[in-house]
């Protein structure tokens, strides 16, 4: 995997997102890499890998942020059991730059000269003088929030509701750092319970007692355990993302089946839009 980030960078090409964001967290196993490079460039960069790996082609469906997104398994010749995924987006830097950002954390690019946060991110939302140490640091503690989601696009929304509950799993901690109660949240029970200012930054108390009350999944009527993960809604109600009893198949299933995000409990907007960018400058290392 070293070898290939090289040769990206050789070629002027970006790193950006899960694989720059974990390695700034301290995160040692990396299963993928997703960069960015003009598409003529392409060509050189396949045939520089084929030297030494052996590089096959993924089927992609479509891409929910509508990229130009090509999908490789690369595995190494001298190691086979070492694959990993290798997401190239073909495109200019300036058409890259129009692509929506999800998390805060995955704003975070480098290339051979220089890291910076891609433009996406509203300076009146965040006006710490130095955004990216900002977003380092966020990456060291393994926080993460949102900065965006997709307007109004059911499958979309929910892709982006599962790679937070899949970061969370990871170990990660899921704040409201931007939008405070515009923003839903996935977080283990235990700090949800023990530590909700940690996560719900700017509640009041009323809201947090709320959060802290509700010790059963309002779905499958179950108590939470303390590594459940549990989705906390923009109303406030708590429920397994995916239950496992005959009463309820979670959250996840019940938004499925009403095609939209209201609250089982409250009928409000359980998930909310929101969607800022702005152009961001680079700052050099």
């Amino acid at each position: 995997m070293e070898n290939v980030i090289k040769y990206v960078k050789a070629i002027n090409g970006i790193l950006f997102g899960g694989y720059v964001r974990d390695k700034m967290a301290d995160i040692s196993q990396f299963h993928d890499v997703d960069c960015r490079i003009n598409k003529e460039q392409l060509t050189q960069l396949i045939n520089i890998l084929l030297v030494d790996n052996i590089v096959i082609e993924n089927i992609v469906g479509e891409n929910y942020k509508r990229m130009e997104v090509i999908s490789y398994t690369v595995t190494p010749k001298a190691n086979t059991n070492q694959s990993f995924k290798f997401d190239v987006l073909c495109c200019t830097e300036t058409k890259w730059f129009q692509y929506p950002c999800d998390f805060d954390v995955n704003m975070l690019a480098e290339s051979n000269d220089a890291m910076y946060i891609r433009p996406h991110f509203l300076s009146s939302i965040c006006t710490l003088p130095d955004k990216i140490s900002h977003i380092l640091s966020r990456c060291k503690s393994k926080k993460f929030a949102l900065v965006a989601l997709p307007r109004d696009n059911f499958t979309d929304i929910s892709v982006l509701l599962f790679r937070s509950k899949n970061l969370v799993q990871r170990g990660w901690t899921m704040d409201d750092f931007y939008f405070s109660n515009a923003s839903w949240i996935f977080s283990k029970w235990s700090i949800l319970r023990e530590e909700p200012r940690s996560i719900r930054l700017r509640h009041n108390d009323v809201s947090i007692e709320a959060i802290k009350s509700q010790t059963t999944c309002s779905l499958c009527l179950e108590p939470f355990s303390n590594d459940d993960i549990v989705f906390n809604t923009c109303c406030n109600h708590n429920f397994h993302w995916e239950c496992h009893t005959e009463n309820s198949t979670g959250i996840c299933h019940w938004f499925y089946l009403k095609k939209c995000f209201s609250c089982p409990v409250c009928k409000q907007e359980a998930v909310k839009h929101v969607y800022i960018y702005n152009n961001l400058p680079r700052i050099a290392v």
